[in-house]
């Protein structure tokens, strides 16, 4: 009998086996010395004691604990516990029976030596000091025996819990069971969901019909808003988010969601349940406590809609990227109105695909609607302080900071492989995506006398620039108004430009990026420039006598001009003023004269745009009947010139267009005749299908567009965001395609070398990618042509923005979410250290992973855990010490997630190289380079460090690390070669 035992003094009585005809043990039910819980696990504290720091002997505790398993499997030995909590067995009793009488004679001895390794003596001098007395007398002995036969009376029999429990240390275990166990290691600082909340979520997931992923990004979003009172799902585009917002709510009451007005009615339509279904209750007692309302109505709220936004407990925000631009300081806008009308008592749900459009203050102004400030892991963060520094860090090529990237802890975002593996098993897939090649095409077409260089040198954005240029003043005139009055008249109303920090330079590059699109856009917007100028020079005596100018005259000047009249100080103005409006008046003229040839019906089919998307069609054939084509450009007048156009060459094809300034009954119309499928409409006698839609902005967002497989972007905004945007529109979960195509048309080589567009677009690409998983839709490189001096300076600029983000993309790949993406579920392990697997590439895996790799995972006594991966072939450790270095190294096992388990035989075949665990000399030789080889990439992080504080004059101690391993995982291994490595000399 005795208080607790470990698996060390069970090896040692598995050496003399022969001798030991039976065994029963009896254990009390607690442990003084640990605080373990577990009634069996606990009397293992040795092997796996996180004391122990010496990776050996946790290697060697494999041959310990296989053969205490096997001394229990092969002897009769019983081990009983004592009923009942918290009873401790203080003194123990040590009765033997020997076999040498016929009497059987009896032996016992009472004192305090545990059945343990320490307790017998096995550590020499290093053991415990214990007292222990024999009984010579045979009535004593016999007292004991009864006492002992008493108290195994009251006992249950624990034998195979104990071998249970050895048995987890070497038996098999698949590299999910190592991810688990280095996953329950980890901080999880969101609050879990109690049993209401996910029996809630799991009813809403059947009621809507969300696959798992969605459930269960709807149950992470919930443990966030629980934690910090607003997270933000940033699925990709098409993966569902209004399906996994439906989860969430469905374990609330008095819901709001705000939306864009267009899509209220798609929202609406989750509501409609069908008669008799199963779950039409659920349904309808969530469509009576969940209000849909659009941007307008919570910025404008009546009565009715105040109330609802007042007592609603939790509020969701659709395409919440459109609130991204925050308050405008000066004058009260949309957000501040909508923020004000918000109850700060909500909880505040968030869905975007791109919530990062522009810069990285972008997502703070969203996190931001209802509090300010967000509280993780006890720090209080200012969110517009936190953005702001990453966008300063990010434009300086610095190091983004930590509390921008804890930040992110808001934000779930799925990762797309885990999406497709998924709805493989569902019978559904997203669509594979075809980039096409960048296509670099003037929107000019032949025939038209026009020069990209001469326009630029006139707009004052060439290199050589001249007084000749475009002044643009009409629209800035207050620097010609005396200081007095300009101080009265100042606003913030041209502030926000952009990159473009003068009225000249937003308009210059507003031209040309209207040039991008057609003459058709370019020449509108030169047309108005043209008539406000030619309002201000027209009016009479306009200097003497400003009542001259009639209202009607004034109504077309431009802003700053108009304001200046209606405050009367456009007599103040200085005769420079007009000077510079009658030259520019001149220089604008001469340019629309270039072009007054240009004739949309006669010239339009002539550019290189329109050339190449005849090309696509024509390729496409008969098939754009069932792949249709849909085709974007930012601009109203462009959408209708490319429908005329397309109509007059392929009069048999239907082709329409919806723009913003379609109306409400045509654009349904056009909806469902162009996707039907995806709209769930079926089309009445005599309607036809349209083949061709040519769309604005407006149908960018939200909309159900996948029985399209074909997009082209004719033009593409500054912001990548809105190419994204539009793709979602059939790159979405339930296409009916397996593969889209998309394609892109940049401007002219000679216009993008002042646009800069691609690498404007990289950037902020880039930037958007440290809060979602987004794919990337504009391919994966860019690619130089040295030929095009002005593209290498755009590729040189690029690369000085992103030196930064290429250092910290990997950081967001943080342990928690790469180990969370390889589990189906995310659970807590009780495996002990020093737990491993075997992995080996299959020929459904895409991973390109050497043979005898080694990923180890190792702790130092801090409890910081170091993600490892080992060549044994190059004896090379990859960096391993920054957190983006343990993410990486991670991520490299990402495939082995979905591969197939190794099979069992496989561990034979390490028990074979190791002799049965008799000899693990080359493990031991591994690990004792993997553990100095990382504490030599510690000792040279710490000396970097060191380097860095000198200049406060105080001494930096640099400690060497002592490491426990955690577990370890086998990547196709070759045990042969394996049991031959030999450790680099010392």
């Amino acid at each position: 009998m005795s208080g607790y035992f470990n698996a060390k003094a069970l090896e040692y009585l598995s050496t003399h086996a022969h001798k030991i005809r039976s065994l029963t043990l009896i254990l009390g039910t607690q442990d003084p010395s640990t605080k373990d819980t577990d009634q069996v696990r606990f009397f293992l504290q040795d092997p796996y004691d996180l004391r122990i720091v010496d990776y050996t002997e946790q290697l060697e505790s494999l041959r310990t604990t296989r053969k205490a398993y096997r001394f229990i499997s092969d002897t009769p030995t019983h081990i009983a516990m004592l009923q009942g909590k918290s009873t401790l067995i203080h003194a123990k009793l040590y009765v033997f029976h020997t076999k040498d009488t016929p009497n059987r004679t009896q032996t016992a001895i009472i004192g305090s030596s545990n059945f343990t390794a320490s307790g017998l003596g096995l550590y020499d001098n290093k053991s415990n000091k214990e007292l222990n007395l024999v009984c010579d007398s045979k009535a004593d002995t016999q007292a004991a025996l009864e006492y002992f036969y008493q108290m195994l009376h009251a006992c249950q029999d624990s034998t195979k819990q104990v071998q249970e429990a050895l048995s987890t240390s070497f038996f098999y275990h698949s590299p999910k069971d190592i991810f688990a166990k280095l996953y329950a290691l980890l901080e999880h600082p969101e609050a879990d969901l109690d049993s209401d909340e996910n029996a809630l979520i799991e009813q809403g997931s059947k009621a809507f019909g969300l696959y798992p992923f969605q459930q269960k990004a709807a149950k992470e979003l919930q443990k966030r808003l629980k934690t910090y009172k607003v997270a933000l799902c940033a699925d990709s585009v098409g993966a569902g988010k209004t399906l996994t917002a439906l989860g969430v709510l469905s374990a609330y009451s008095n819901i709001v969601i705000i939306t864009p007005p267009k899509l209220c009615a798609q929202w609406e339509s989750y509501f409609s349940h069908a008669p008799q279904s199963p779950r039409d209750t659920l349904i309808a007692d969530l469509s009576f406590c969940t209000h849909i309302i659009s941007y307008h109505q919570a910025a404008n709220p009546d009565e009715k809609v105040q109330k609802l936004l007042k007592y609603a407990s939790l509020i969701i925000i659709d395409e919440s990227h459109n609130l991204r631009n925050g308050s405008a300081k000066s004058r009260q806008n949309q957000y501040d109105k909508l923020q004000a009308n918000l109850s700060k008592s909500a909880r505040l749900l968030l869905l975007s695909a791109t919530p990062i459009n522009n810069k990285i203050t972008d997502l703070s102004n969203q996190l931001a609607l209802i509090n300010p400030t967000i509280t993780i892991s006890g720090d209080t963060l200012n969110l517009a302080r936190v953005c702001a520094q990453a966008d300063k860090a990010l434009e300086s090529s610095a190091p983004i900071p930590k509390d921008y990237y804890r930040l992110t802890h808001t934000i779930y975002t799925t990762q797309s492989s885990e999406i497709e593996s998924q709805l493989k098993l569902w019978g559904k897939h997203l669509p594979k995506a075809h980039i096409a090649p960048k296509l670099f095409l003037s929107s000019v077409p032949s025939g038209i006398d026009f020069s990209y260089e001469e326009l630029v040198q006139i707009l004052g954005l060439g290199d050589d620039k001249t007084s000749e240029s475009i002044s643009f003043s009409i629209y800035d005139p207050y620097p010609f108004l005396p200081d007095s009055i300009r101080e009265i008249l100042q606003d913030k109303q041209l502030e926000n430009l952009g990159d473009y920090t003068t009225p000249r330079g937003f308009l210059a590059m507003s031209l040309l990026k209207a040039l991008e699109s057609s003459l058709d856009a370019f020449s509108k917007i030169l047309g108005t420039i043209i008539a406000y100028h030619r309002s201000f020079l027209s009016a009479k005596e306009l200097e003497e006598r400003q009542d001259d100018l009639l209202d009607e005259d004034a109504a077309i000047f431009p802003t700053r001009l108009k304001k200046c009249y209606e405050y009367g100080y456009i007599t103040k103005l200085s005769p420079r003023f007009r000077e510079l409006c009658e030259q520019d008046l001149s220089k604008l003229e001469s340019i629309q004269e270039r072009i007054s040839p240009y004739n949309a019906q006669k010239h339009f089919a002539r550019s290189e745009k329109f050339t190449q998307v005849c090309k696509i069609i024509d390729a496409l054939g008969e098939s754009i009947h069932s792949q249709k084509l849909l085709i974007f450009s930012e601009s109203i007048i462009t959408c209708e010139t490319i429908k005329q156009s397309l109509q007059a060459s392929y009069p048999k094809l239907h082709i329409a267009s919806i723009t913003g300034e379609t109306k409400t009954k045509e654009f349904n119309a056009n909806k469902r005749l162009f996707s039907p499928k995806s709209q769930k409409y079926t089309l009445a006698s005599g309607e036809k299908p349209i083949d061709i839609l040519v769309a604005s902005d407006c149908i960018s967002e939200g909309q159900n567009l996948q029985d399209c497989a074909n997009l082209i972007n004719w033009d593409i905004a500054f912001n990548p965001v809105r190419a994204i945007q539009r793709i979602g529109r059939i790159y979405r979960i339930g296409s009916s395609h397996t593969q889209i195509h998309i394609y892109h048309f940049f401007p002219h080589i000679k216009l993008e070398s002042y646009i800069k567009l691609e690498s404007r677009i990289a950037h902020k690409t880039q930037a958007a990618a440290t809060t979602t998983t987004q794919k990337n839709f504009f391919g994966t490189s860019l690619e130089q042509e040295p030929s095009q001096q002005a593209r290498q300076e755009a590729y040189q600029a690029l690369d000085s923005k992103l030196s930064a983000l290429d250092e910290t993309k990997d950081y967001l790949l943080s342990p928690s979410s790469v180990l969370g993406s390889m589990l189906s579920e995310k659970h807590q392990s009780h495996l002990p250290n020093g737990i491993f697997s075997i992995a080996r590439s299959s020929s459904t895996s895409a991973s390109t992973l050497a043979q005898n790799l080694i990923f180890a995972a190792l702790q130092d006594e801090s409890k910081k855990t170091y993600y490892t991966l080992y060549n044994c072939a190059s004896k090379k450790l990859l960096p391993s010490v920054s957190d983006s270095d343990c993410s990486r190294n991670l991520s490299q096992l990402r495939d082995f997630a979905s591969i197939k388990e190794a099979d069992k035989a496989e561990f034979s075949s390490l028990e074979r190289a190791s002799q049965d665990y008799e000899n693990i000399a080359f493990l031991q030789a591994i690990f004792k380079d993997i553990a100095k080889d990382l504490e030599a990439q510690i000792l040279s992080h710490s000396q970097a460090q060191a380097s860095i504080k000198t200049r406060d004059s105080g001494l930096y101690s640099i400690e060497k690390k002592r490491f426990t391993l955690i577990a370890f995982l086998f990547v196709n291994p070759d045990f042969s070669e394996l049991a031959n490595y030999k450790a680099k000399s010392l």
